[in-house]
């Protein structure tokens, strides 16, 4: 089904990144703000609730974004190897 009143980028963002009641799927390519997405879009659910995550999956998906940011950019090193 076609959208007859598609959304702006703005309000597809502020969608992507506020909505919690169902699962939200960003098709987007290369530069267009998909990792910046996901960083408001955990913003938006700790300021909702304080504790929605135990710290160590945090921190997991921290290392693994920023090694897998390293291997596009081809950096030498990274965080944690696996």
């Amino acid at each position: 089904m076609t959208n007859l009143f598609p959304l702006s980028d703005a309000e597809a963002r502020q969608v992507g990144e506020t909505t919690f009641d169902r699962n939200v799927v960003v098709l987007a390519g290369a530069g267009t703000g998909k990792t910046t997405l996901l960083v408001n879009r955990l913003l938006h659910a700790l300021l909702r609730e304080p504790h929605p995550f135990r710290l160590s999956e945090m921190l997991a998906l921290t290392v693994r974004f920023y090694n897998e940011e390293l291997k596009r950019i081809g950096g030498m090193s990274s965080v944690h190897k696996g």
